[in-house]
């Protein structure tokens, strides 16, 4: 082999090394930024007090630093949709900014979906931003259907779609009714301590239509 053909060789290997050593600090960084996000945002949901703003716009950088690093994550889009339903729910915000982040935060869930169709936590997201866009549409119901299909027993999720589908009950059609009336009954069932911010949240709906005869007078 000729002194040249090594030389090219050896090149060829260094560039390609390169090129997984660039990769491995991309993802590592993505990884970072994420996964840091996404702890910070499940510790929120713990506080009853709403974080302040320089927090929010902290987490927001990172995650668009995230995003920037692995587009093709759907952990990252879905809590770029959390994030932003969390912005356009901060007390005090406008009517052009609250439909500015609901925008936002439809079109990341439906990334995050399209990257991961299987995730019943994205299908909820997507609920609750419909919810706050009042749009009890054809995707809602799609969603509901997905979300109830891939995430029956994840306590979380059951006070979640008990909650968002309580709230479009009246719009709602007989069959996705009888479908909330299955999830809020399985949660009284498996979790009612966790469901009783709902009942207390939806006492006319529990007590007139999702409610068992053994139930009705947790309603009122």
């Amino acid at each position: 082999m000729s002194s040249s053909v090594q030389k090219i060789l050896f090149w060829l290997a260094v560039l390609f090394l390169f090129f997984i050593l660039i990769s491995a600090i991309r993802l590592g960084l993505a990884d970072y930024y994420g996964k840091s996000s996404h702890r910070t945002l499940q510790t929120w949901n713990l506080l009853e007090q709403f974080p302040a703003m320089a927090q929010i716009e902290a987490i927001e950088r990172d995650l668009e630093m995230a995003r920037f690093l692995a587009n093709d994550n759907p952990d990252v889009h879905e809590d770029i949709a959390r994030l932003s339903l969390l912005r356009a729910q901060s007390p005090n915000i406008s009517v052009s900014e609250k439909l500015a982040q609901l925008q936002r935060a439809i079109s990341a869930i439906r990334i995050a979906i399209s990257l991961r169709p299987v995730s019943p936590y994205s299908w909820t997201i997507l609920l609750l931003i419909k919810r706050e866009r009042n749009e009890f549409d054809g995707e809602f119901r799609h969603a509901l259907h997905r979300a109830v299909e891939l995430g029956p027993w994840e306590p979380e999720l059951l006070t979640a779609l008990a909650d968002v589908g309580l709230s479009a009950w009246p719009k709602l059609p007989a069959v996705e009714q009888a479908m909330i009336q299955q999830v809020f009954l399985r949660g009284m069932q498996r979790q009612s301590n966790l469901m009783q911010d709902v009942v207390q949240t939806h006492r006319y709906e529990c007590a007139t239509g999702v409610a068992n005869d053994k139930q009705k007078a947790e309603c009122q």
